[in-house]
């Protein structure tokens, strides 16, 4: 099955919405399912009002094996019709 898990930010090693996220992500995958994480922060934690209003450019990474796609501001993923590659 594939599996899209929304977080607002993925920072490794951030907090525990982060590593719950993680530790979900590998045991679904362990289970044989494709997992893809969709984020709009991956290089800090925002704080504050950016917690609310920063985004990353667009783009598509691996974060410690896992899939990642950065959302932009306008929550449009990378790909032909706002469609991940993955």
């Amino acid at each position: 099955m594939k599996i899209g898990l929304t977080i607002r930010t993925f920072y490794p090693k951030s907090g525990g919405l982060q590593a719950h996220a993680e530790r979900l992500i590998r045991e679904l995958e362990n289970h044989g399912h494709e997992v893809v994480i969709a984020t709009r922060s991956i290089s800090h934690t925002p704080s504050f009002q950016d917690f609310f209003f920063f985004s990353e450019l667009v783009s598509q990474t691996r974060i410690n094996g896992l899939k990642v796609c950065v959302l932009g501001s306008e929550g449009r993923s990378v790909g032909k019709g706002g469609r991940s590659r993955w």
